[in-house]
């Protein structure tokens, strides 16, 4: 792994320009995710790569860092804060060599995506971590479906907060994509406690106590990674124009 990740992961903590200490944890992408993130890009070898939320820049690393040890592809970064984040996303890139392989793009997603739509372009993995409001998130997925081929895959991070996992019952009913399960991880030593709540209530539903919310709600992480969700798009969206299904 590149000796940047190895020392930011070792030490917890990011140095700045003048010697800067800055501490981008518990914020950022957990090692064991990143390089979850890593592995996948390296199997699925993509010529492109998007990212909406860069913060602190540690899943950016990862995931240039498999691009170039693939020797294949470029990556894009959407993020209109990192003045919060001292810049320091880009200042990682720079240090560990890889920005090369990187565009950034210091604007909001919804300016951005539509552009990228406009010109055409096309990104066989696109990983979903800007705003965590549920419109936000459903945007991003709206126009980054239209960037993804069929057999792409989506990744949407943090699954601990409902706007998220809702915006996933929205896709899974909905439109064309599957869980990838085989890039959700290992099976957890232990559930959080937020998870654990969420399985104490689906079972409730089950005994019609309580109406809260679809089973897939639970299948996103159960027995897997519990902050994340790989879906692979399947086919183009062919809905009628009256379609709904319930979420």
């Amino acid at each position: 792994m590149n000796p940047i990740i190895d020392a930011i992961y070792r030490d917890q903590q990011i140095l700045g320009p003048s010697g800067e200490v800055y501490r981008p944890f518990p914020v950022s992408i957990k090692r064991n995710e990143g390089e979850a993130l890593y592995h996948l890009v390296r199997k699925v070898r993509p010529t492109s790569t998007l990212e909406i939320g860069a913060a602190w820049g540690l899943s950016t690393l990862f995931l240039c860092q498999a691009l170039a040890d693939n020797n294949l592809g470029h990556h894009i970064a959407i993020d209109p804060y990192q003045f919060n984040f001292k810049h320091m996303a880009i200042a990682n890139i720079r240090r560990a060599g890889l920005d090369s392989r990187f565009t950034f793009f210091e604007e909001s997603s919804h300016q951005v995506l539509p552009r990228l739509v406009a010109e055409k372009k096309s990104f066989e993995v696109i990983f979903i971590d800007g705003s965590h409001l549920f419109d936000a998130v459903f945007v991003d997925f709206f126009f980054a479906d239209q960037l993804i081929p069929i057999g792409g895959y989506l990744i949407f991070d943090d699954l601990w907060m409902p706007a998220v996992r809702k915006a996933l019952t929205f896709i899974l009913a909905n439109r064309h994509y599957q869980i990838a399960e085989e890039f959700l991880g290992p099976k957890p030593a232990f559930f959080p406690r937020h998870f654990q709540n969420l399985k104490y209530q689906f079972r409730k539903r089950l005994r019609g106590k309580r109406n809260l919310g679809t089973p897939s709600e639970m299948r996103f992480h159960l027995g897997h990674n519990v902050n994340w969700c790989v879906l692979r798009k399947t086919a183009p969206d062919d809905r009628p124009w009256d379609h709904f299904a319930p979420f």
